[in-house]
């Protein structure tokens, strides 16, 4: 092929045709580049197909990841659950001697437990950011959004961890080691200890409020990777409501109720577990009204909720002195006419899908 335009060059040249000797040789230009510009278009059409498999892989194990975590998270939530109520338990004087024998309450200021989301394949997506699909960009705002948690998470557990080591010292080196020991007179003398000693019940409440302020975040933590894990199933996969429930009911999550328009949240009984966390998803091609308010009829919060978009709201801190939050209804509204109302769930979630939209 090179041979065959040499030739042609060479003829018109010979035969002194100058002016079709440029056009020609613009020409050849110009196939040139044509040629260049598709080369790097098919280039570009290659490492935009790799990018966008790498996409695609990357959100494949971020959907395994954030199941596992979440599965994992579930347990420390529950740990950090059963101490809030022992503790709880010890400050109120509910606690025996029994209850000590059987070392349950025995160590409660000696124990924590700590949880770290896999954020690997996090950290490689949001750095393809530019590049994602459109539909894909809720993945991730989620992912920020749990990213931006973190420091939090992580200054509450440092205060949990602080006051360990404070606790430890303390009962180490000012003469209270006894309640280390595990012979009969050391146990007797710590349960006593125990049950009369106002500076442990000091210390007892301090380290409720550190492992209170652990269990709060790190059930951000969970809403925040239910959230990155619904929006993954919802744009990926295209669940619909029914397919998202077993997902979350699989992984020990709880729908909200649905009550009539007419309930209060006095009508039901106040939750037992502190600062839930309201998690919303709007399933429906309509941008709802969502009111939240408390059995006193306070209204905690206000906002709008855009067709596929989801909400992850604190549900405030009302009746921790008494163990738990205020019961709290959560009404879906469509131009101030009320389609439905939820009583909040322990652990829970609610998606709106059409069936409430269109009823």
């Amino acid at each position: 092929m090179i041979k065959f335009f040499r030739h042609i060059r060479k003829s018109l040249i010979q035969e002194n045709k100058m002016g079709k000797y440029f056009k020609y040789a613009l020409g050849e230009i110009l196939l040139v580049v044509i040629g260049i510009m598709i080369a790097l278009q098919a280039n570009n059409w290659n490492e935009k197909r790799k990018t966008n498999n790498t996409i695609e892989t990357l959100i494949d194990k971020i959907e395994d990841d954030v199941i596992a975590d979440v599965k994992h998270v579930n347990n420390e939530i529950a740990f950090y659950e059963e101490r809030e109520l022992m503790m709880q338990r010890i400050l109120k004087k509910e606690v025996t001697k029994d209850d000590y024998r059987q070392f349950k309450y025995y160590e409660i200021l000696f124990n924590y437990s700590d949880f770290n989301p896999n954020t690997e394949n996090l950290d490689k997506l949001l750095v393809l950011e530019e590049t994602v699909k459109p539909e894909y960009l809720p993945i991730i705002k989620a992912i920020k959004s749990l990213k931006g948690r973190k420091q939090y998470k992580d200054l509450a557990w440092n205060d949990l961890q602080k006051a360990f080591t404070d606790n430890v010292d303390y009962y180490t080196l000012s003469g209270k080691d006894f309640t280390f020991k595990r012979d009969s007179s050391s146990i007797e003398k710590t349960i006593n200890f125990y049950l009369t000693d106002s500076n442990h019940m000091n210390r007892v409440f301090n380290y409720s409020i550190k492992n209170h302020n652990v269990l709060f975040e790190t059930r951000i933590a969970r809403a925040g990777l239910i959230k990155i894990l619904a929006q993954i199933k919802q744009v990926k996969h295209q669940f619909n409501k029914d397919e998202l429930v077993n997902l979350l009911t699989s992984l020990n999550l709880n729908h909200y109720k649905e009550v009539t328009c007419s309930s209060t949240a006095k009508d039901y009984p106040d939750l037992k577990g502190t600062r839930q966390r309201l998690l919303i998803f709007n399933t429906t091609k309509d941008t709802l009204s969502v009111k939240v308010t408390d059995k006193y009829d306070t209204n905690l919060y206000n906002f709008k909720l855009k067709p596929g978009a989801s909400e992850n709201h604190e549900t405030w801190r009302g009746g921790l002195l008494n163990g738990g939050d205020y019961s709290k209804v959560i009404s879906v509204y469509r131009d101030s006419i009320c389609l439905a109302k939820f009583t909040e769930e322990p652990h829970g979630y609610l998606i709106i899908d059409n069936t409430i939209v269109n009823d």
